[in-house]
């Protein structure tokens, strides 16, 4: 076999060589391309998970607050909304407060929220409460479809009746 044959020979194979090799490559890095994805997708899952966990959580704190905060407006709670409440249905003291609004409760939340400390503690805690829920969900949700879902809700509506009320909202 003359020089030239066995350098063809040999280029023949280094060739052969490299094709496997990158198909190899080409594997491995589609491989990754692929886990990458998949842990993304999972990272989203779990970040969504623990939102939804949280607004859980957030939601129920800012239904206990509505509690407080009818008692402290209203002393005299009828009893249907007591048994509603312990059958479960959490949310009645929210619209029992959604209620009030159309009576015109602005003025007197805000004198309320003026003249007593324990009024005012609720209701600041059920603003940062709430503006804790939203924070996160923009965190979770970039075009904000969860934050005006929020916002449309009960627990929404009360947000912005106190913070009108108290002037914490500006227009």
């Amino acid at each position: 076999i003359s020089a030239a044959d066995r350098a063809g020979v040999k280029a023949k194979d280094a060739a052969g060589l490299f094709e496997t090799q990158t198909e190899t490559l080409l594997k491995a890095a589609s491989d990754a391309s692929n886990e990458a994805q998949r842990i993304r997708e999972a990272a989203i899952q779990t970040q969504q998970d623990t939102f939804l966990k949280a607004a859980t959580f957030i939601i129920e704190t800012l239904q206990s607050i509505a509690v407080d905060l009818n008692r402290v407006l209203d002393q005299s709670i009828p009893d249907s909304v007591w048994k509603r409440f312990h059958a479960g249905d959490r949310g009645i003291f929210t619209r029992q407060l959604l209620q009030m609004q159309e009576k015109n409760a602005g003025s007197l939340i805000k004198k309320k929220f003026e003249e007593d400390p324990g009024f005012r503690d609720y209701v600041l805690r059920y603003l940062n409460q709430f503006e804790n829920l939203l924070a996160q969900a923009r965190e979770c949700d970039h075009m904000d479809v969860l934050g005006a879902t929020f916002v449309t809700a009960d627990v929404g509506k009360l947000y912005l009746i106190l913070s009108n009320a108290v002037g914490r909202l500006k227009h």
